[in-house]
């Protein structure tokens, strides 16, 4: 009765992982962020202190390295997804900024629209810090059981160094801070 059957995995989601990333400079990009005087923001959507559609951090020269070395890991990541290398000469950052979080800040569930490749690169974390990634919003009848076939969500924790690459339309949120201070660079990437 169960012979002739098997499942097929379809669709995933990927996420590119570098640990370790531009360690030696950390101190350097903290120092700057903090130094910038750029008018930070928040509103009901984005509870952390945040450059994010103010003033692009790709366009700083002290930021300038940075991003190439970021670059390098989106090329790579846009060629295991498929794309050729006529679409991946064309991409560039069109937004990059920062967010620093202090105890009791979040991120709701989001995207990053009009973009292709979103990421996250880590300079100062806590160790309760992490971000989430969701499969998608599924309204039917939750497993009792998760396994690799019906997992909902995944977590990685933001470790100081750490670069996170993701498709701009995958959902994730942050948790509320419990540290002191968490401080992030964040970027989309898309075509020219």
């Amino acid at each position: 009765m169960l012979n002739n059957v098997r499942i097929d995995t379809w669709f995933p989601k990927s996420i590119y992982v570098v640990e370790k990333f531009n360690v030696e400079k950390i101190d350097l990009y903290e120092k700057q962020i903090k130094k910038l005087k750029i008018n930070k923001k928040r509103n009901n959507y984005i509870e952390v202190d945040t450059s994010h559609q103010v003033e692009s951090l790709h366009d700083k020269e002290i930021f300038k390295e940075l991003f190439e070395d970021i670059k390098i890991h989106v090329d790579v990541y846009l060629k295991n997804l498929g794309y050729n290398e006529s679409i991946i000469k064309q991409t560039n950052f069109i937004e990059s900024w920062y967010n620093i979080s202090k105890p009791g800040d979040y991120l709701i569930k989001h995207i990053h629209p009009n973009s292709i490749i979103s990421g996250a690169y880590y300079l100062k974390s806590n160790k309760d810090d992490f971000i989430t990634f969701f499969n998608s919003d599924d309204m039917t009848l939750q497993p009792t059981n998760y396994n690799s076939l019906s997992y909902e969500y995944c977590n990685y924790e933001c470790t100081a160094g750490k670069l996170l690459l993701f498709k701009s339309n995958l959902n994730h949120s942050t948790n509320r801070q419990k540290g002191k201070e968490k401080i992030v660079i964040s970027f989309n990437v898309n075509i020219k």
